[in-house]
């Protein structure tokens, strides 16, 4: 049984079982036949989480229950990725309560009487509504095509790599989340997969978590890839490697 590395509270209660609730859909857990999730069955857990979900604001008992429950079946790995979620959840809770205070902006007359007229044609009550209702799509738009960007970047970064060298660079990654825990690390399960069954789905997997790792960085703590330098000694190898021949 791992040593729990988080302590449920009443005020991280339901941020905890959306958290086991998502894992629980996704397919890490159930390619590990060894992992102690399945002493108990994900079945079970679920039927755990439904009864949980009852009390809103969860008795004395009920968060022990819980916290038992999740003792038998987390790894010390779970711990730190539950740990890390609801510290993320906490830290957005803290910039949306930031960006609810008024602020004060400057703007050029262009500007103003541009939003001033998008505000009137659209029916927007206030200028800030305007500006909202105006780049809203635009921000996610924006958002989902740099998610986008970064992932084609990296995986063709990736597919000029061997087999041994992706399985370095991860394994740089991984000793760099060890030091700086803030950092997402669900590639490690991916990882250890391909360690004990090396294989093209096995890789994939791996390619495909790692670049996930890296656009949740960038994405929730503004941490670029690039300033990790991952790839750079790999580069470095293979232009030598080039000179060579």
């Amino acid at each position: 049984m791992a040593r729990p590395r988080y302590q449920i509270t009443e005020y991280d209660w339901l941020d905890c079982l959306d958290w086991v609730d998502h894992q629980i859909n996704q397919p890490h857990w159930l390619e590990q036949a060894d992992h102690p999730i399945h002493t108990l069955g994900i079945a079970k857990i679920q039927r755990h989480l439904s009864q949980w979900r009852t009390a809103q604001y969860p008795t004395k008992t009920a968060l022990k229950h819980a916290q038992s429950i999740l003792e038998q079946v987390f790894t010390i790995d779970d711990w730190g990725r539950l740990r890390k979620a609801l510290s993320a959840r906490k830290r957005r809770r803290r910039e949306q309560r930031i960006e609810q205070k008024s602020v004060n902006i400057t703007l050029t007359p262009n500007a103003h009487r541009m939003i001033i007229e998008y505000r009137n044609l659209t029916g927007c009550q206030t200028i800030s509504e305007a500006i909202e209702h105006a780049l809203n799509d635009a921000l996610r738009e924006a958002a989902e095509n740099a998610e986008q960007v970064l992932s084609e970047r990296v995986m063709q970064q990736l597919m000029c790599l061997k087999a041994s060298e992706i399985v370095e660079v991860v394994a740089k990654y991984l000793d760099i989340a060890a030091q700086r825990r803030t950092l997402a690390n669900s590639c490690k399960i991916a990882f250890q997969l391909f360690s004990k069954r090396p294989g093209r789905d096995s890789l994939k997997l791996l390619c495909d978590r790692f670049c996930e790792d890296l656009i949740w960085n960038q994405v929730h703590l503004n941490i670029s890839y690039d300033s990790l330098s991952l790839f750079d000694q790999v580069a470095i190898e293979n232009s030598h490697g080039q000179e060579l021949e």
